[in-house]
């Protein structure tokens, strides 16, 4: 089975691997470390670093990448990486879990990861539930929904956030560990998504945990695709295109017809826009 991953969002190419079709993103990768990091975007697009700053300004932006690549109606599975052995990360500090419904196997792991019921996180395990629904489901509107959440684990949580179309809708104080609180009602009257985050107290470095979105359908109405969010990817492109295609650039000939490729995807998912 082939699985294409972009392991940060922030590389250059990644408007153009999107354009080609990826699998999954890494949420949480290996510039997140249990003491520190790094703070940049090495081989990436730098990130306004007055809205994201530092220490946890790469990882945030991360989860806005993220986001962005949501609203334009793209569904990769999350996923988590630590670079051990590489980087002072112990092994499975950034980690994704799956609910496999009782199976164990390797394909049954994956299948999961694909349907997108999961988590990610480097401290808290994340039980998350929207009206008693897996992360990667589907929730039919107009209504409200209730979200519910477990935190297990040692690290220290400051808050639960539910992000709703990019946006957060809802902020909590996490539950007692162990105990599953009701920590928002959700309302929705167009299609779209959600999902659950929890932001750890450690404010030297990013420690969190992130679901996989939940999608909000409405009968009658076609998934959201966001212009901003479109146009963001777009012009992301032209900046690559203007690197890889200068006339001295040794990538010129072979990179001409995945910048076209890329041109071609972002147009159609302008024409598709339909949300701010």
């Amino acid at each position: 089975m082939a699985w294409v991953e972009i392991e940060k969002p922030f590389w250059w190419d990644t408007p153009l691997w999107l354009a080609e079709g990826v699998d999954s993103v890494e949420a949480l990768h290996n510039h997140l470390w249990r003491e520190g990091g790094l703070d940049n975007e090495a081989w990436g697009r730098p990130r306004d670093r007055a809205a994201f700053p530092p220490p946890q300004g790469v990882g945030l932006w991360t989860q806005e990448l993220l986001y962005r690549m949501l609203e334009c109606g793209l569904s990769p599975a999350f996923t988590a990486g630590s670079a051990s052995g590489v980087l002072p990360n112990p092994v499975g500090y950034n980690r994704v879990y799956a609910h496999t419904g009782g199976d164990a196997s390797a394909d049954g792991w994956w299948r999961a990861l694909r349907a997108g019921r999961t988590f990610c996180t480097n401290g808290p395990l994340l039980l998350a539930r929207v009206d008693g629904r897996l992360p990667g489901a589907t929730l039919r509107g107009p209504r409200s929904v209730r979200v519910t959440v477990r935190l297990l684990g040692s690290t220290p949580v400051a808050r639960v956030e539910v992000v709703q179309n990019g946006v957060v809708v809802a902020s909590a104080p996490p539950p007692p560990s162990g105990a599953e609180e009701l920590i928002a009602a959700v309302r929705f009257d167009e299609p779209g998504w959600l999902l659950v985050r929890a932001i750890g107290a450690d404010r030297a470095t990013l420690r969190m945990a992130t679901t996989a979105p939940w999608r909000l359908s409405v009968p009658g109405k076609p998934a959201r695709v966001s212009r901003r969010a479109v146009a963001f990817f777009a012009e992301w492109v032209e900046e690559r295109a203007a690197q890889l295609l200068a006339p001295s650039a040794p990538t010129r000939a072979s990179a001409a017809v995945y910048v076209e490729e890329a041109r071609r995807f972002w147009r159609y998912m302008a024409l598709r826009a339909n949300a701010d």
